[in-house]
């Protein structure tokens, strides 16, 4: 059966959208923020589309360039707040359409009419997608160099970034302090920068944990750390 992520926070509104969408032989999927629905991108479950309730996600911009990247079907975006200005940001970050949301104006029917036009034009352009490295709450885009905890976006450093791609990258296996020093600072890294590294690391360890709760990168004394979910 086809479906449709829906990013929308109000539950009984998503309920009687499911149930329009349901008549028409399509299940709805709720996500209830942009996170969520980029982990689901992330994993390959498939959809016709992605709508937005641009109230439900006020700060939908801010990952949405990331949710482009990896998503090849067209994103639509309901705007109950709709100006001129939001429109052309909300394009320019890969939104396929930003539309006024009008209870009388959104039907299925209606839905379905634009992915005909933005499916097509999509299909055309989609190339192979470029990969995202997930783990527990953490988002971090390597082409955009931009990492997110939860729905929010944290300022890493270019070293705290390096530590942290590599870190995920080996998913869940212990990386040694050589390992992160010849892949983050190069082959002309001195001994006195595995000091640097340790404090690259702590840092970052505060980042990520006043973003989260969880505790993402351990330490394995004397020998390295680990991305642990």
């Amino acid at each position: 059966m086809n479906s449709v992520l829906a990013i929308e926070k109000n539950v009984e509104s998503f309920e009687h959208e499911a149930a329009e969408w349901a008549k028409h032989g399509v299940a709805a999927v709720r996500a209830e923020t942009m996170h969520e629905a980029i982990l689901r991108l992330a994993r390959g479950e498939e959809y016709l589309f992605v709508g937005i309730i641009e109230d439900d996600s006020p700060d939908f911009t801010s990952q949405l360039r990331t949710m482009r990247d990896i998503a090849g079907v067209p994103i639509f975006i309901m705007a109950p707040s709709y100006t001129a200005e939001k429109r052309v940001k909300a394009i320019n970050c890969g939104a396929d359409s930003y539309d006024p949301l009008c209870a009388s104006e959104y039907s299925v029917p209606a839905a379905l009419e634009m992915l005909k036009i933005h499916g097509g034009r999509r299909a055309q352009k989609q190339n192979k997608a470029p990969q995202i490295l997930t783990g527990g709450d953490v988002i971090l885009s390597p082409q955009r160099r931009s990492v997110h905890v939860k729905n929010k976006e944290i300022n890493l450093t270019r070293k705290e970034f390096g530590v942290l791609q590599c870190l995920m990258s080996n998913g869940g296996n212990v990386v040694s302090h050589t390992q992160l020093l010849h892949k983050v600072w190069g082959d002309n890294h001195g001994e006195n920068d595995v000091d640097v590294l340790w404090r690259t690391v702590d840092r970052l360890r505060g980042k990520l944990a006043k973003a989260s709760d969880a505790d993402y990168i351990k330490i394995k004394r004397g020998v390295g750390y680990v991305f642990n979910v």
